[in-house]
């Protein structure tokens, strides 16, 4: 059984950000970027229980790119936040709060 995502936000503001970096080097690293963050999501939302990184915050880390997904999870809700498309090269001060 597959669990809701809901995106928020900041997260929306986090994946233009990855998109637009990567659209400067190259539009094909853009499009990769986007797509391997979309099919992190249906991974995550599918199967959710990765380990806790902050607080409550699970994360996913994706393959090809310096990206973690951070998520919570409400199980009674079957739903899944998303609040951050997190850039691994950041200060982990940034984490949301």
């Amino acid at each position: 059984m597959s669990f809701d995502v809901v995106l928020h936000t900041t997260a929306f503001t986090d994946i233009d950000d990855a998109v637009s970096y990567y659209f400067q080097i190259s539009p094909q690293l853009a499009l990769g970027v986007y797509a391997e963050i979309f099919d992190s999501i249906d991974v995550i939302a599918d199967s959710p229980y990765f380990q806790f990184r902050y607080k409550d915050y699970r994360a996913f880390p994706l393959k090809r790119f310096p990206y973690l997904i951070l998520y919570t999870l409400n199980e009674k809700e079957m739903k899944i936040h998303v609040y951050a498309i997190f850039n691994t090269y950041q200060n982990t001060d940034k984490y949301p709060k």
